[in-house]
């Protein structure tokens, strides 16, 4: 987790700034920090898509993030002794399986959300990540990524994962901080543009 936080905020700088090589590598490097850190790449994919229309490339990031994902779950975590799938015991009211829990998020949205702010602590941990920032990051397309790391603690049944007192919020304070100064640029470039048009 530690290495995650420095390699988010460089991939999200980077992509920012146009350096869309340096951002792809500092996102695939991701892939080396957690498992399930590949569904983050995989997040990463469309927020490139989004800025820069590069569909082709956002697709790579998607399969390559995924496909990360189930080959560490499947072959790398039972080849060091892990169980395969283990983490799916946290899961086990979505189904038995990512496509089983995929589907029944599909089938039960409503269901979903509940579970998403049951109990209290799930909503204390939202407002701890959204509010200080007074919900700017809501207004960027980098907000993207922490919808798997998001869906991960929410829709899990192990209250470790609902705390704020472990190491689970550190990913959000890049992106969400990052995601934040871009909607504060994008309101800003809004503002002054409606000012020259007033002007003009």
């Amino acid at each position: 987790i530690a290495f995650a936080v420095p390699l988010l905020a460089i991939a999200l700088e980077r992509l920012d700034a146009g350096r869309l090589r340096s951002a792809v590598i500092a996102a695939l490097l991701l892939l080396l920090v957690k498992e399930d850190f590949g569904l983050v790449v995989a997040a990463f994919g469309l927020v490139v898509g989004l800025r820069t229309r590069r569909w082709r490339l956002a697709g790579i990031l998607a399969i390559v993030g995924i496909g990360f994902t189930v080959l560490a779950d499947r072959v790398l975590i039972p080849a060091f002794g892990g169980k395969a799938g283990y983490y799916w015991d946290y899961y086990a009211a979505l189904g038995s399986g990512p496509i089983e829990a995929a589907w029944h998020v599909v089938r039960h949205p409503l269901w979903t959300l509940h579970l998403m702010v049951t109990p209290q602590a799930k909503v204390r941990l939202l407002e701890w990540l959204f509010l200080p920032l007074g919900l700017l990051p809501l207004g960027s397309p980098f907000v993207l990524l922490t919808l798997p790391l998001l869906a991960e603690r929410l829709l899990s049944d192990n209250p470790n994962h609902w705390t704020l007192t472990h190491q689970y919020s550190a990913p959000f304070v890049p992106i969400l901080t990052l995601a934040a100064v871009d909607t504060a640029g994008r309101i800003r470039r809004a503002l002054q543009s409606r000012e020259s048009t007033e002007a003009g």
